[in-house]
């Protein structure tokens, strides 16, 4: 493709009259995802000069391999330029905020707190091996602490420590989950439990106590993981997948009563996060 200015090609619709005289210009439409031949204008330069037909000029066959190519450069181009727009703006919103991550020393955490580390935020990692917590907390220039967010005088401890040393809440991204596959014929309650007590009874304390936390003190960010398993059933992923459901529609709720005090509560289904290690 030719262009000027690439991230022009990304938009559906492209204006002729917008087009330099005398060029053809072959452009990548994002919907369709084809190649579009726009014809070549001509201006005669004088009252009694005649505009000479030209051909179009014919492209060669474009293959499969080459369209996805231009599209895949096309999409990271994109990402990074739009990246790079929002850097100042994200770290102007980032900048000392004090951000905790619950499950934060591994996987999807631990990339969630590289990242808000990079945009200024003040990390606080959360997560059941203390240890490990303070390790990566110190590490991204922030905090660690140990809790199960199972135990809701644990969650609620940590909160009222946290707000003793910061005096503020300002993000809470909960990642604390597992899944172990089972048919429903085969559910015991040693499966069903432990299960709901994770995925949906620790989310409640957390969006519970933090979501309090930031009323009193002007405001914040509840940001819960779901899981695509929650809107497109399979056999396997009962309990989880229900539970990742009552989530999405406990984080409305939570959104409707935390409103007016300034918090938001969201809950995003991710489908991949870049991470430096196993999940």
């Amino acid at each position: 493709p030719i262009a000027s200015d690439p991230i022009s090609l990304i938009s559906p619709t492209i204006s002729i009259a917008s087009l330099p005289r005398s060029r053809t210009i072959w452009a990548v439409s994002a919907t369709s995802l084809s190649l579009l031949a726009l014809i070549t204008r001509f201006a005669p330069t004088s009252a009694n000069a005649k505009a000479i037909p030209r051909p179009i000029p014919c492209p060669e066959p474009v293959t499969t391999a080459a369209l996805l190519s231009s599209w895949n450069f096309l999409s990271v181009f994109t990402l990074e330029r739009l990246r790079s727009r929002s850097m100042d703006a994200t770290k102007q919103r980032l900048e000392n905020k004090v951000s905790v991550v619950i499950g934060g020393a591994t996987g999807f955490g631990r990339a969630t707190i590289e990242l808000f580390a990079e945009h200024g935020a003040k990390v606080i990692v959360i997560g059941r091996r203390a240890e490990l917590a303070e390790q990566v907390g110190h590490e991204f220039g922030g905090k660690g602490f140990g809790c199960d967010v199972v135990e809701d005088e644990q969650v609620k401890n940590l909160v009222n420590s946290i707000m003793e040393d910061e005096g503020t809440i300002d993000v809470v991204v909960n990642y604390a989950g597992y899944q172990e596959s089972k048919r429903i014929r085969e559910l015991t309650p040693d499966h069903v439990q432990p299960m709901v007590e994770v995925q949906l009874i620790a989310a409640t304390q957390v969006i519970q106590h933090f979501g309090n936390a930031m009323a009193s003190s002007g405001g914040g960010s509840i940001i819960s993981t779901s899981s695509l398993t929650a809107h497109n059933p399979s056999t396997g992923h009962p309990i989880y997948a229900a539970c990742k459901r009552g989530l999405e529609y406990l984080t409305e709720i939570a959104a409707l009563d935390y409103g007016p005090d300034q918090v938001r509560a969201v809950s995003y289904t991710h489908l991949t996060l870049p991470t430096n290690r196993e999940v």
